[in-house]
């Protein structure tokens, strides 16, 4: 089956099939260096239905973060709001299948993410909505970690969390990244104790965030009227 048959059919059977098994099904395809590139922009055109941006990755494996950034300039203008939300998570989860764990490709995907998650407030309810929260404190704490390790991809990541952050967090992110904030010589991690000042900040209230003929009906017998605390209903386009 080609790559793009199973897009196909995976955007008409979703609820039906899940992210799991389209995850499952393009593992193979990911850890080979002859496939990974294409199959990468279609996992990105699908959450975006939009494969006008499939080629994004074409040529990036083994290339260097300059290269990554050049190209990302270019393909900004192509990015739109996440139509499916359950892609996005497939090409995080895809990460450690990528072959040697290419470092620019990986590079590239943080990238795409932090102009998406930035690009509408659509794309950052959906960023938050995915669990990435612990994920990405976990390795964004294991690069700064590592002598080694790539600044520019900290810096990505920690972007990327403070972004998700303005949304909101779980009572169990909150308490993960409190119990970060102290180090083992009981001083305070100034890199986590940022990303709390950030969370503290957010600005949304818990909200819905609907699309195209979504609705939200409320029922309820014996009410004749609105609730006297009121409802605020807000659009804009």
């Amino acid at each position: 089956m080609q790559l793009g048959d199973v897009c196909f059919v995976y955007y008409g059977v979703q609820d039906h099939v899940g992210y799991n098994a389209l995850f499952q099904a393009v593992q193979g395809l990911i850890s080979d260096s002859k496939t990974a590139e294409e199959t990468l922009g279609f996992l990105l055109s699908l959450a975006l239905h939009n494969f006008s941006v499939s080629g994004i990755f074409g040529g990036l494996l083994g290339t260097d973060q300059t290269t990554v950034d050049s190209r990302l300039s270019d393909i900004g203008p192509l990015l739109g709001r996440i139509t499916l939300p359950g892609a996005i998570r497939v090409l995080w989860d895809i990460l450690p299948q990528l072959p040697g764990n290419d470092p620019a490709v990986r590079y590239a995907i943080y990238k795409l993410f932090e102009q998406l998650v930035y690009l509408n407030h659509r794309n950052q309810v959906v960023f938050s909505s995915l669990g990435l929260v612990k994920p990405l404190l976990n390795l964004f704490n294991k690069h700064r970690n590592d002598p080694s390790a790539d600044d520019k991809e900290k810096h990505v990541l920690q972007k990327l969390l403070r972004r998700i952050l303005d949304i909101g967090a779980t009572t169990a992110e909150s308490r993960l990244i409190f119990q970060q904030v102290v180090k083992d010589d009981d001083t305070l991690d100034t890199d986590v104790l940022e990303i709390i000042r950030t969370g503290m900040k957010a600005r949304w209230p818990e909200h819905f965030s609907m699309e195209s003929t979504a609705m939200l009906v409320l029922k309820e017998e014996g009410i004749r009227g609105m609730p006297m605390t009121g409802f605020t209903y807000m659009v804009w386009k």
